[in-house]
Order: C-alpha cells, then structure tokens, then sequence
C-alpha cells in the first residue's frame, strides 16, 4: 500500500480500535476495580474540576450516562460534587485525594502493560512508534480533531 494520507487513515480507523480494547482491558484488570469509562472521566477531572454537561458534551454520551458514572465514582469516593461558588445553579465535580490517588495508581497500571507489550520493540522502534503519536496528534490537533 502506498505512502499516502489515505493509507495511513485506513491503518489509523483499523488500528486504535484495538489499541482501545487493549486499553479498557488493562484498566479493567486494574487492581482498582475500575471501568473503562470511570477511568476516562478521572481522566477529565485530573486537569480540574468541571460540570457533568461538559463531560457528557466531551465524550459525546447523554447526561444521565455521565450521571450514572458521577454516582459511582462519588460513592467509591473518588470525586465530590459542589456548587459553582459564581453560578450557584451549576453543579462542579472535581477529583478528591483519594480520586487523585486511584487515577494514579490505575493510570501507572496500564502504562505498566502497554510497556511490558511495547518491550519486544528496540529502541529504535519505540522511538518510532513515541515520534509517530507526536505526529499524530499535532496533525489531529491541526485537524481540529482533538477535543480541547
């Protein structure tokens, strides 16, 4: 197949839906019981509190689905609700410690089995693979196919 932006879509649709179930399956096996979709939006609040319509917009899934994820994480005691100090209609949600501790712990797990997958690679590969998901996001970036 030749070098064209169309080949390296076709490759990139066939491929990240594997990487994906790789990914869910490490986070499932977590020592943290977690799921894939708690995973990700520990994910979300790790870089700061924000409002359960943003992540419902963010990861395109209706509000009640979103509520239903807040409501699990909110009774293992990871993330905590509050009213927005300026708009006191607005519901915030923002990791607590204990959220803070177990995206860690999960987040280290995963990384963890993506390397062990990753070592029968040589360096020269891995630096290949690290320089083709910088390109890639900054082409998908460029795309504005990279949520914000």
């Amino acid at each position: 197949m030749p070098d064209t932006p169309d080949a390296a879509a076709a490759e990139l649709v066939a491929t990240v839906p594997a990487i994906m179930c790789a990914l869910r399956a490490a986070v499932r096996d977590s020592e943290s019981g977690m799921l894939p979709e708690q995973m990700r939006t520990l994910s979300v609040l790790s870089y700061g509190a924000t409002t359960p319509g943003a992540i419902a917009a963010l990861f395109d899934v209706a509000l009640p689905t979103v509520s239903k994820t807040l409501a699990a994480l909110e009774r293992r005691g990871w993330v905590e609700r509050t009213a927005d100090t300026e708009d006191r209609r607005r519901v915030l949600v923002r990791l607590t410690g204990n959220g803070r501790a177990a995206h860690a712990a999960t987040r280290a797990a995963v990384e963890a089995r993506f390397a062990e997958a990753l070592s029968v690679l040589s360096a020269e590969e891995i630096a290949t693979v690290r320089s083709a998901f910088s390109l890639l996001e900054d082409a998908l970036g460029s795309a504005e196919l990279m949520p914000r």
